[in-house]
C-alpha cells in the first residue's frame, strides 16, 4: 500500500521550516481578525506561526500562482459551477478539484489575501510562492500589498528580516530576482508606510514599487 501523499504545506514545512520556531497551523486555528468582502464577513488562516509576541511575520505557503477572483461570493458560485460541469462531463478528479481550486477559491485569491494583509499590524505576514511566478503575476500581488520571496528555501531569511525592520533596526531590504530581473523591498519603508496607513484609519491594501537592482558583477 502507497504512503498517503502530504499536504504542500506539510512538504514545505518538513523541509524549510521544522528546525525553526514557527508552527504550522492548527485546523480552524483562524486568525484574530474578521474580515468582509463586499457584505460578507469571514475569518482566515494562515500556514505557520511565530511565537506569541515574536516580532517574526505569520507566513503564508502557495505552490501554485493566486486567482484574481474579487469577492467570496462570486469565488464560491465559481468553484462551485466549474465543480458541477467537471462532473457533468465526466472529467472529475482530485487534480481537477485541485485545479478548480487554485482557479477559483476564495482561499487562493489574490484579493483575499490583501484583505488579510491589511488587516494585520505592519509587515504582519509574509508568502512563499513557487519559483515558477512570472513578472506579470508578481505585480499584480503587489498590488493588493503581498509581501513575498519565490525562493522556499529563503523563508527564514526573509522571516528574519522582516523581524529586523519592525525592531527598527537600519534600513533592510530584501531582494528577489523574477525572471531574470531583480527587485527589491525596502521593508523599512514599507513598515513605515503601512504604520502611517493604519494610522489614518485606512486598512486597504497597500500597492509596493518594487525597482529592478544592479545585477551583480563577477
Amino acid at each position: 500500500m502507497s504512503k498517503a501523499k502530504l499536504p504542500a504545506e506539510t512538504v514545505f514545512y518538513n523541509k524549510h521550516l521544522s528546525s525553526s520556531f514557527y508552527t504550522q497551523t492548527k485546523p480552524y486555528e483562524y486568525l484574530p481578525v474578521t474580515l468582509n468582502s463586499d457584505g460578507d464577513e469571514y475569518k482566515a488562516v494562515t500556514d505557520f506561526y511565530p511565537p506569541t509576541g515574536s516580532l517574526f511575520p505569520l507566513i503564508e505557503f502557495k505552490c501554485a500562482p493566486l486567482n484574481g477572483v474579487k469577492t467570496r461570493a462570486s469565488a464560491i458560485s465559481q468553484y462551485e459551477s466549474c465543480l458541477n460541469h467537471l462532473r457533468l462531463s465526466g472529467r472529475f478528479s482530485n487534480s481537477s478539484e485541485v485545479n478548480a481550486g487554485n482557479k477559483f477559491s476564495w482561499s487562493n485569491s489574490k484579493h483575499k489575501h490583501g484583505q488579510v494583509n491589511a488587516a494585520l499590524p505592519p509587515l504582519g505576514q509574509i508568502h512563499i510562492l513557487s519559483p515558477k511566478l512570472t513578472i506579470k503575476e508578481a505585480k499584480a500581488y503587489l498590488k493588493v500589498g503581498l509581501i513575498f520571496t519565490n525562493l522556499p528555501e529563503q523563508a527564514e531569511y526573509l522571516a528574519g528580516l522582516v523581524a529586523l525592520a519592525r525592531a527598527r533596526i537600519g534600513r533592510v531590504t530584501y531582494d528577489v530576482t523574477i525572471e531574470g530581473m531583480v527587485f527589491q523591498f525596502n521593508l523599512t519603508a514599507i513598515m513605515l508606510l503601512q504604520e502611517r496607513l493604519r494610522a489614518e484609519g485606512n486598512t486597504a491594501p497597500i500597492p509596493f514599487l518594487l525597482k529592478p537592482a544592479k545585477p551583480t558583477l563577477h
